[in-house]
């Protein structure tokens, strides 16, 4: 597991495969919670926080809480933000 880094910020890749676009994952974060339905949502639950780039974009768009499981600590090391330490 390793941080790529982009014009948009870092990534995260496993076994150099990308879990987020290499190009514009920020734009990608966007366009995926865009297509959630939050308007009465209480709480947010995601599988796995990834380089943080749909936690930050889901979070834009909800004052709900969201609850992030992530498995493997490792992931959460490579947030160079500070996102997930910020929660």
């Amino acid at each position: 597991m390793r941080a790529l880094d982009t014009p948009h910020g870092p990534i995260v890749a496993v076994d150099d495969r990308k879990l987020h676009s290499g190009r514009d994952p920020e734009t990608e974060a966007r366009r995926f919670a865009r297509q959630l339905d939050l308007a009465d949502v209480a709480i947010v639950v995601l599988l796995g926080f990834g380089s943080g780039h749909v936690v930050r974009a889901i979070a834009a768009r909800t004052p709900a809480s969201i609850v992030v499981f992530e498995p493997d600590l490792e992931v959460l090391a490579l947030d160079e933000n500070g996102w997930a330490a910020a929660w």
